[in-house]
């Protein structure tokens, strides 16, 4: 699963060049059975001095889906955030997490996330192992729009993409993404972040 990737500074330009010396990561993980949360471990680097274009990213998905589905198999029923539910109730689903590391590790005071590539909305990877239903409404972070309404018709077991809208109304709508919406994983300073969504100059791109 190819995806664009951006290390930008706070105003949105992108730091790559700079960065090339420390090794930029993306570390992905799972957190099974919940929306936000942290993962218990690495399931998957993404090195971007090993790629051929330094602004390009390569998600495994046939390795990383065989190593959560090993996770899930482990889990209890009882895993959903108030709130929230998902239909059929037995389902099981895991968020893939993504954080950011130099040298081989975290770096300090950088927020990460998947957005469209277009829109710059904000975007989660999920893992489900079945067709549902997500619904429900949560608050959203401190900073983000609120409140946040699910309303995701998952058509199919693997991996699906989510993306919150913002709504004039107010607040955010979650919704199956399109299949054909090109995605990107972004860090970025938290000092970059405007109501929850990355600022992204239009020269940071390829």
């Amino acid at each position: 699963m190819p995806l664009e990737a951006r290390v930008v500074d706070t105003l949105g330009d992108s730091t790559l060049p700079a960065l090339g010396r420390v090794d930029p990561t993306f570390a992905l993980g799972a957190v099974p059975g919940d929306i936000r949360g942290a993962p218990r471990r690495t399931l998957q680097f993404i090195h971007l001095n090993d790629r051929p274009m330094a602004t390009m990213a390569t998600i495994d998905t046939a390795a990383l889906s065989a190593r959560i589905r090993d996770g899930l198999s482990r889990e209890t029923d009882d895993l959903l955030i108030s709130g929230v539910s998902v239909q059929p109730a037995d389902t099981r689903f895991a968020r893939v997490s993504v954080g950011f590391l130099k040298q081989g590790s975290p770096a300090k005071g950088m927020f990460v996330g998947f957005v469209d590539a277009y829109s710059y909305d904000p975007m989660s990877l999920f893992y489900f192992d079945r067709p549902c239903h997500v619904t429900g409404m949560t608050a959203g972070d401190r900073g983000t729009p609120s409140p946040i309404t699910y309303d995701a018709d998952v058509k199919k077991a693997g991996f699906t993409w989510l993306v919150a809208i913002e709504q004039q109304s107010g607040g955010e709508i979650v919704v199956v993404a399109n299949a054909s919406t090109p995605k990107m994983v972004v860090a970025a300073p938290t000092d970059n972040l405007k109501d929850g969504r990355f600022q992204l100059s239009e020269s940071a791109g390829p």
